[in-house]
């Protein structure tokens, strides 16, 4: 089965608008996921928003209204998710360090950053990265939870 959410949307990269930008993954998701089998669409959620707050915080330097793009659609048992903004090119997925997960290391001795773009990795069954034009795209898979 092959459904595209005719609701994908540009949105201004503004906390604010993070209920619109999420709004497309809900019927999207409901439309292969049984009632009351939500890790499918939790897991979209948390990784769109993820990517939404890297690209306000460091794509474009605060809140603004450059744009960004979401679009979703079922391809089979998987949700597609594609996210895009126009920030300088960034491969979030390009050289991820693990954390250091050592109890011993002091928490001000600890590398900075980076914990969200491994988040977004292992929530999503697939991710995979390109620059088309002046637009960073990012493309995520999530299998639908049975």
């Amino acid at each position: 089965m092959t459904h595209t959410n005719p609701d994908s949307i540009c949105i201004p990269a503004r906390f604010s608008a993070l209920p619109q930008l999420l709004a497309p993954l809900a019927p999207a998701a409901q439309a292969v996921v049984a009632p009351g089998l939500t890790r499918t669409l939790l897991r979209a959620q948390l990784a769109v928003e993820e990517l939404f707050v890297n690209s306000i915080h460091h794509g474009y330097g605060g809140e603004s209204d450059q744009p960004v793009w979401l679009s979703v659609a079922l391809q089979g048992d998987a949700l597609q998710v594609t996210y895009a903004d126009q920030a300088a090119a960034f491969d979030p997925f390009a050289a991820i360090e693990p954390p250091d997960d050592n109890p011993a290391t002091p928490v001000d001795s600890r590398k900075v950053g980076g914990l969200g773009r491994l988040l977004v990795r292992e929530l999503a069954g697939r991710c995979a990265y390109r620059r088309e034009g002046k637009r960073n795209v990012i493309r995520l898979e999530f299998p639908v939870a049975l």
